[in-house]
């Protein structure tokens, strides 16, 4: 009888040995004190492995200007559809957007678990410029290169985009590292926003020996660009004033002078 109960004793003692020797081993020891991570760990392999985390769609917001279409955009991000959302560089996303020259500012942030959200700030188009024998060239108020288009008539193409319509010698525009510029653009958007003061626009401008004739709907405005453009605005910012609160019409101002030319509509 004693004999059975020590038996019982010695089996039941190997079976605790061996547990306990179990528990000992190293792997077995890590899991059960990391178990959560190890879960943790195995559920993201999984999730990899099923494409959970691949990149599947755009959250695309456009900031004022129309001429960036979201369809561009994800033809621009499309070869990072479907590529695991961890190794996606925003970075690299970003620099493949700005390749559209209408793209003036552009930031990518990644939405776990799949998607990407994309804000784009636009370039907006002020001046379609024709030089001799050129395209319509479609530039920014910063003086960039937008577009070169294929229109024939520019004066009628700005007409229907209420741009300003501006003729010239080639010279007008600049290379910039690699990049066309209007070197102009600065005279012409201050020039707008003295005249927008007195709810006046300008239709078009045609360029001659450095001298500006100013079409707007108010007048023909005639400047110099090679004069201190501050001061000639300051003549055409009293003139305007005067006329405005008299209420008379005039059919061009001349502010090249210290004392403004006026031709009085009759």
């Amino acid at each position: 009888m004693n004999n059975n109960i020590e038996k019982e004793l010695l089996k039941e003692r190997k079976i605790v040995y061996k547990g306990r020797k179990i528990l000992r081993n190293k792997p077995i020891i890590w899991i059960c004190r990391y178990w959560c991570l190890a879960v943790v760990i195995v559920a993201l392999a999984v999730s990899i492995l099923l494409g959970i985390y691949n990149i599947d769609d755009i959250n695309f917001v456009s900031t004022e200007g129309e001429n960036v279409k979201e369809r561009e955009v994800r033809e621009l991000v499309d070869e990072y559809m479907d590529e695991n959302f961890f190794t996606v560089n925003p970075e690299e996303v970003e620099k493949d957007i700005l390749g559209n020259s209408y793209v003036k500012n552009v930031e990518v942030e990644k939405i776990f678990p799949n998607r990407l959200k994309i804000k784009v700030e636009e370039y907006l188009p002020f001046i379609i410029f024709q030089g001799e024998g050129s395209k319509c060239k479609i530039f920014s108020q910063e003086g960039i290169l937008l577009e070169a288009s294929e229109e024939t008539d520019c004066k009628l193409y700005a007409q229907e985009e209420e741009l300003i319509y501006l003729i010239g010698e080639t010279t007008l525009v600049v290379e910039d590292n690699g990049r066309e510029d209007l070197y102009l653009s600065d005279s012409i958007v201050d020039i707008s926003k003295v005249l927008e003061q007195f709810s006046i626009k300008i239709v078009s401008i045609d360029m001659k020996s450095d001298i500006l004739n100013i079409s707007t709907n108010f007048g023909l405005i005639i400047m110099d660009t090679n004069q201190d453009r501050d001061i000639e605005l300051a003549r055409l910012f009293l003139v305007l004033e005067e006329l405005k609160s008299q209420e008379i019409g005039v059919s061009s101002i001349d502010v090249r002078f210290k004392r403004p030319i006026i031709q009085i509509d009759k």
